[in-house]
């Protein structure tokens, strides 16, 4: 059973017109066309969820501009309240789990049967009368309103938000953005941040692994979740600097684009940062849970670590 707790969609006023955006951005800095696995609307996303059987996908919203914010919210909590019933429904489901994945043979390639459900996850799919969505919340760290925007999100009831240094154009270590993740902190907020390159953007990276580690001189770290691995391409740094603090990290995105980070790399961060602060993340449209969850499934990890990846640690922040 999977929790895809990375996950992103549009408005379906702007959703074509935004995806062809970001794939313009990757064509511009690495000079190849990488298209979407999926529409990347309400209906897409649910679409791909039955294709694959995933029962909870968690939306990342990104406010882009601070004038975005209250139709931003607004969008959230409408999907929130439109899934109310589901998800309640979703927590009793996965409250009732226990171990679910065994330890697989270590391999070279991702094997076929592995990018496909279960019979078991068909079923536990099935069970839930099919997919819900819920939704982080946002702020752009150049609003002068963020603190107080906080506070709104943490009142109606979210669980977290999303900041991405290269799409907000703020570095992570920065005063400004230390206050949003202290404040967050404080409120009981998760934050999810981008973490390492994007292939939209060009250098200098400003969700760099050293950044976030002096960031966390100032918070606990312990509701800070660090995407793509906490540095996407910058696995070196990543465990360096951020291995054994106690952040988590998810896994969006990962290991099929261009084979990076390595099985070895992959799995030596699991192991070292510990799979109980390993969240699984799929970066829907751009990679489809499955291609995602499958190479997790070939690295040879026990059944326990697994459990806790693809669904128990998430269960666990989302419902607890």
């Amino acid at each position: 059973m999977l929790i895809d707790f990375h996950s992103h969609l549009f408005p379906d006023a702007i959703a074509s017109r935004a995806v062809s955006s970001l794939v313009a951005g990757t064509q511009r800095v690495e000079g190849r066309e990488l298209l979407p696995r999926g529409e990347a609307t309400e209906e897409g996303i649910l679409a791909a969820m039955a294709r694959e059987c995933v029962p909870l996908s968690v939306i990342m919203p990104i406010v882009t501009r601070p004038s975005q914010f209250d139709s931003i919210l607004s969008f959230a909590e409408r999907l929130n309240r439109q899934n109310r019933e589901k998800l309640a429904a979703c927590q009793r489901a996965f409250a009732g789990l226990t171990a679910v994945y065994t330890a697989a043979e270590e391999s070279l390639t991702v094997k076929r049967e592995l990018c496909r459900p279960s019979q078991a996850e068909q079923a536990f799919y099935d069970s839930l009368g099919g997919g819900t969505l819920l939704s982080f919340a946002s702020v752009h760290p150049d609003d002068e309103k963020a603190l107080d925007q906080l506070e709104r999100i943490a009142e109606r009831g979210f669980r977290g938000i999303k900041l991405h240094p290269e799409f907000q154009h703020f570095e992570i270590s920065s005063p400004r953005a230390i206050a949003i993740l202290k404040k967050a902190e404080a409120l009981g907020l998760y934050t999810v941040i981008h973490a390492g390159r994007d292939i939209g953007f060009p250098p200098p990276v400003h969700g760099a692994p050293a950044s976030i580690a002096h960031a966390l001189d100032y918070i606990s770290g312990e509701r800070l979740i660090c995407a793509h691995l906490g540095g996407f391409r910058m696995w070196e740094d990543v465990q360096k600097y951020l291995v054994g603090k106690p952040i988590l990290l998810d896994t969006a995105y990962l290991g099929l684009f261009d084979g990076e980070p390595t099985r070895e790399a992959y799995r030596a961060i699991i192991r070292a940062h510990g799979a109980q602060k390993i969240l699984f993340g799929s970066d829907y449209p751009w990679k489809s849970a499955r291609e995602v969850s499958a190479l997790l499934l070939s690295l040879g990890l026990s059944g326990e670590e697994l459990d806790k990846i693809l669904f128990v640690n998430a269960a666990r922040l989302l419902f607890s």
